[in-house]
Order: structure tokens, then C-alpha cells, then sequence
């Protein structure tokens, strides 16, 4: 045996960042309008007492200074706010900060450090521009000017504790000068070339966790698994994309369209109709990759409050840079998947209470869209759970449905019939033949490994049938061992496989070469897809000689699972066979015939494995494991 370094085969995950293109600035059409229109829709606010009430403009009205202006701004209660009412609509609307003061003071300075501060002779106000008036104690938005009367209309807050509507002549002394607000200084994106589809994993820059689409929104989450981690982007015409979740379908959008920081942003149906408000510009910045609504691009899709704990959700928010905003792309060659098909042996025949596991394929099982959804025609007969375990409720016939959560129209279908068990006469007949006590025997050598199982009913759901008093074995019954339930894959050509834990306490699992079932001997040849699938308590394991392929997610998330030995026949290891198993350590191939590492198969296992593989393998074995840890 010889160790396969660790530092050869360890590839880091890394962010895949394509050719970005600069932001320019343009004219923002309407920000102005809708600065002065949502000051206006203010007027009659009135400020409150405390904290009750503070979203309603009249009740506990007060002299405390308390708005829910000062919320979303972070601002502290109990201080003048007229300063605090411009920047909330500033914010509000989306224009960018740099380009008016964001403070809690009524500010002249600030202007005329920026050459942006007009007085009140030889300048005629433009609706939207900063008023400042008194002796810069109070300012407020300018609403509209009446040439012709020689007025300006403004709207402030503070004025006899409320927001309100003032009109005065705009040679009023009153009025101490303007402050010009430029909202032309608005980013309109030019988006990356990313081709026409393109499969990617979002990760949060700074701390790598990625997006997940969950239930009606999407979130931040710590894991990537499946396809509810995966993300289609979708080129429009526009030099947009369509950001479609590889799980079900749906699609980032804006809820409702809107156009307020903070909106939040969900999932929705993708729709047939040039909706802007589902179409996203992907754009560089110094850090990473920043997506922009179409509908809104002075924003950019923000982590809610800028936290990284699991199940935080977006919104949209203005560009400031932060890391919140900061996204980076993993890609996935994108693979579409063409059908699904149900493996041929389950029993067709249930008994009322009997149990099995359904299992299925993808075309191609490579497929970035990998989840199915499992139903039953008729659930009072047949139940069917997420995981494919069907359970016989009374006599009928159903038909069950494995189909693609992406894409519905990718299924396949089978038939299964339920009958009432046999008679008591019939049961104790088959009793006799078939009550074999549990228990286990061993020798060093793990090739010659056998295990006897037992076959009673209630501990076990093995599905029999009796036919002139002798019990009939068929494929797909399932047997309790002392470690393990197998499963029977053929009965001609007498094998099993491994398909979960028996006893939950067991910590390490040793899989033998064969098991014994009715006076016959089985090669253990598999073991199962997610058989052992976030086990807490596995930290070894010893892998039988006869197994030649371990399939896909069979240890996936074994925390605990610290060693393991796989068998000399082993040829196949599935996708993210091992994957998260985050102490495991030392792996000890005794395989020669190892031909297909799965993707991901260890990947987020310990940072630093030994690998020990046959020497005649070492090369091979090098190239096999390379971009699976």
C-alpha cells in the first residue's frame, strides 16, 4: 500500500469570476419625480409620543419626536427631524448617497464644498432640490415653483411636529438658499456575457455561504446540496438574465415590482410576458459580482440587514458597496436532464402494511436539475414519502409517479397492487418454514464474511408469499441483519444490497461478503443510494469484499464518520458518496478495480486525508481522485 498525497488531490473550491464590465452613469428618468412624490405623500404625518402607533399619521400624536422616519435610517429617537425627513425619502426612493447629506442636521456646508450650494437671487428652484431655510435650522424638499407668482411650494417634516406643505415667496428671507441634488447620478448596468445558459452556484463573498431557494423566497444558507442550491441563468435579448432555480423552476423576482429599498425579493413562476421586474443585469464590482434589477438599477440584490446567519433572506437595497451585495459565481457545466426511470426491481405485489423502497435513475445522472417529487394516485391505498418509501395501506391499485421537480413533464410511472395479507393458517405456515433466529457470524478474512438475518414479520417487513406451504423469495424483500436492512436485487443471481442502518446505535459498521436468508447465501453487492445518509453515530467503516459499487450519497453528512476501509471489488463510487463527512481521515482502498469517482464523492471532508491506495494504482488512482476532495 502507498499513501496518495493528500496535497495532490485536495483542489480548493473556488470562485469562477467571468470577464466584468465597468458600471457607467446615466440620466435615472423619474427619480426626481419620485422623490418630491413621496415627500407629498407624507404631508399630515404627525410625530408621536413613544413608539406606539408610530406607522399610524395621526394617533399618539406628540412632542417627543419620535417617527418611523428614524427606523430604517437607524436614527435615534427624541431629536429634531426635519433633517431626518429628507434622508428618509432620499433613501427611500434609491438615490445614491454620495450625492446628498445624509445626516440628522440641516447642513449648507455640504453643498458648498461640492459647488452644489445656490442662494436665493438669480436661481429659480427645480422640484426635488434640498430648501434650506431659518438660520439653517430647518430644511425640507421642494414640491413645485410658480414662475409667475414668484412662490416655491416645499414640503418638511418637524413643522408644528408634523410633515407639512408650505408655500412662500421665493424672495422670502425666510428661505436661506438651495442645495442642488444630482439625480442623474444614477448607475445603469452593462451586464456580462455569461452565454446562454449558464449553471452556477451564488456564493456570498466574504462568507462563502451560498443562495438556496426555499419555499417562497430565497435564502442564505451554510450547505450546497442539490439542485436547490443551482442556479440557471437565462440570456435575454436585453443583455439580461433570468436567474431560474434548477430545483423547481421558479425564478428571482422583485415582489410586486417594487421599487423601495428594502423590497423583499422572492420566487416566482417564470412568465411568458417581457417582465422587468424578473430580469437581473450581472455586473462587476471591486469585490465580487453585483445583480441589478432591471426595473430599479439604483439597487442591487441585498442580504436582509447584512447578516450571514442561515435563513436570512433579500431584498433589494442601494449600491453602498457592502458586502451584503457582494456575490461571486461557482459554475456548474450545465447539464439538462432528459428522463427519469424507476428501477425495475421493486415488488409489484404490496400486502396491507408492507413496506419498500422505490428508486430511480436520471437521464443523464449527471443532470443539474437532480430532485424528484414522488406521488401516489391514490394515497388512501398507497402512501409514498420524499424518499421513495412506500407504504401499503389497504387492498387497490395505484399508480406511482417519480417525477422531475423542474421539469413535471420528465417522470416515469409504475403500478403497484395491494392485496390483504394471508389467512392466520397461511402466516403460521410460513412462520414455520421461515423463523431463523438473528445473529452473526464472522472470520478474520473479510472476503468469507456471512451474515444470518432474520425474517420475522414484525421486525422486519419482509414481504413473502406462501404457495403450497413453502415460502416464496422474491426480488425486493427486504432483511433485517444486525447492522444492517439489505435488500434482495436478485434472486437468480442471489445478491443484496446495503439500503440502511438496523441497529441506530452502532458506530462502526462493518458490511460483510455475503448474508444468509432462508439456508441461502447472498453477495452483498451495493450499497445503497443515501443508505446511510447524516448517520450520527458511524465513525468507522469496513466495506465487504464482494461490493462493487457504492452509490450515490450512501455516507453523505456521516459527521462522526472518522476511518474508512474499502473492499477489493469496490469499482464505482457514486456522487457525494462521502460528501460533508467532515472527520473523516483516513480512507484504505484495497480496490484494484476502481474505475468511476463520483462528482463530489469527498468532497468537505477533513482537510488533510490519507489516502492509501494499491501501488500499481497509485498513478491512476491520483487522476480518479483529482476535483472529488
Amino acid at each position: 500500500m502507498k499513501r496518495v498525497l493528500a496535497s495532490i488531490i485536495g483542489i480548493v473550491l473556488c470562485t469562477v469570476l467571468m470577464q466584468l464590465n465597468d458600471l457607467s452613469v446615466v440620466y435615472a428618468e423619474n427619480l426626481r419625480e419620485e422623490a418630491v412624490k413621496l415627500a407629498a405623500s407624507q404631508v399630515g404625518y404627525h410625530e408621536k409620543n413613544s413608539t406606539d402607533n408610530i406607522y399610524d399619521f395621526t394617533a399618539n400624536s406628540g412632542s417627543n419626536n419620535y417617527t418611523y422616519y428614524a427606523i430604517p435610517l437607524e436614527v435615534k429617537y427624541g431629536q429634531p427631524w426635519n433633517a431626518t425627513f429628507f434622508w428618509w425619502v432620499m433613501d427611500a426612493v434609491g438615490v445614491p448617497g454620495d450625492v446628498y447629506p445624509a445626516r440628522t442636521t440641516v447642513t449648507s456646508e455640504w453643498f458648498v464644498e461640492r459647488g452644489m450650494f445656490r442662494e436665493t437671487v438669480g436661481y429659480i428652484p427645480q422640484p426635488g432640490d434640498y430648501i434650506i431655510l431659518g438660520d439653517r435650522e430647518q430644511c425640507g424638499i421642494v414640491e413645485s415653483v410658480d414662475e409667475e407668482k414668484g412662490t416655491v411650494t416645499y414640503i418638511a417634516g418637524n413643522i408644528s411636529d408634523a410633515v407639512a406643505r408650505v408655500t412662500r415667496d421665493m424672495n422670502d428671507e425666510y428661505i436661506y438658499g438651495y442645495g442642488l441634488i444630482d439625480y442623474e447620478y444614477v448607475y445603469e448596468p452593462v451586464g456580462m456575457y455569461l452565454g446562454d445558459n449558464y449553471c452556477a452556484i451564488l456564493l456570498r463573498t466574504n462568507t462563502r455561504k451560498p443562495l438556496r431557494n426555499y419555499i417562497g423566497y430565497p435564502v442564505l444558507w451554510t450547505e450546497v446540496e442539490r439542485a436547490d442550491y443551482r442556479w440557471l441563468f437565462k440570456k435575454q435579448e436585453d443583455g439580461t438574465y433570468i436567474i431560474q432555480s434548477l430545483y423547481d423552476g421558479r425564478v428571482l423576482e422583485v415582489k410586486d415590482g417594487g421599487a423601495i429599498r428594502n423590497t423583499e425579493v422572492v420566487m416566482a413562476d417564470i412568465r411568458t410576458e417581457n417582465n422587468e421586474y424578473q430580469k437581473w443585469y450581472v455586473c462587476q464590482n471591486d469585490t465580487g459580482v453585483r445583480l441589478i434589477p432591471q426595473h430599479a438599477t439604483n439597487y442591487s440584490l441585498n442580504i436582509v440587514g447584512g447578516a450571514n446567519v442561515d435563513g436570512t433572506k433579500l431584498n433589494i437595497h442601494q449600491h453602498n458597496d457592502k458586502n451584503a451585495q457582494n456575490f461571486s459565481l461557482y459554475a456548474i457545466d450545465y447539464v439538462g436532464l432528459t428522463g427519469i426511470a424507476i428501477d425495475s426491481g421493486y415488488d409489484k405485489t404490496m400486502y396491507v402494511n408492507d413496506k419498500q423502497m422505490l428508486e430511480y435513475e436520471l437521464v443523464p445522472d449527471n443532470a443539474c436539475s437532480n430532485m424528484v417529487e414522488w406521488v401516489s394516485s391514490d394515497n388512501s391505498v398507497v402512501e409514498i414519502d420524499q424518499d421513495g418509501i412506500v407504504v401499503a395501506k389497504k387492498s387497490g391499485i395505484v399508480t406511482i409517479i417519480c417525477k422531475s421537480t423542474f421539469d413535471n413533464t420528465i417522470s416515469d410511472k409504475i403500478t403497484i397492487q395491494v392485496r390483504e395479507k394471508p389467512t392466520e393458517q397461511e402466516a403460521t405456515a410460513d412462520e414455520q418454514g421461515s423463523n431463523i433466529q438473528e445473529g452473526a457470524a464472522s472470520t478474520e478474512k473479510q472476503e468469507t464474511t456471512t451474515e444470518n438475518v432474520s425474517t420475522k414479520e414484525e421486525e422486519t417487513s419482509t414481504e413473502t408469499t406462501v404457495s403450497n406451504k413453502k415460502t416464496v423469495v422474491k426480488n425486493g424483500i427486504r432483511i433485517k441483519g444486525k447492522q444492517c436492512w439489505f435488500i434482495i436485487t436478485s434472486v437468480k443471481k442471489k445478491t443484496v444490497k446495503v439500503i440502511g442502518a438496523s441497529n441506530k446505535k452502532t458506530t462502526h459498521i462493518k458490511i460483510p461478503a455475503t448474508v444468509k436468508y432462508k439456508g441461502i447465501h447472498y453477495k452483498v453487492t451495493a450499497i445503497g443510494k443515501k443508505a446511510f445518509k447524516n448517520n450520527k453515530k458511524i465513525n468507522s467503516v469496513t466495506i465487504g469484499n464482494n461490493v462493487a459499487t457504492i452509490q450515490e450519497s450512501a455516507f453523505y453528512g456521516c459527521k462522526q464518520l472518522k476511518n474508512v476501509v474499502i473492499g477489493k471489488k469496490v469499482a464505482v463510487i457514486g456522487k457525494t458518496a462521502f460528501y460533508n463527512c467532515r472527520k473523516l481521515q483516513v480512507i484504505k482502498i484495497q480496490s484494484t478495480k476502481l474505475k468511476k469517482i463520483g462528482s463530489k464523492a469527498f468532497k468537505k471532508i477533513d482537510k488533510n486525508p490519507i489516502i492509501y491506495a494499491p501501488k500499481k494504482k497509485m498513478k491512476k488512482y491520483q487522476k480518479l481522485f483529482e476535483g472529488k476532495i
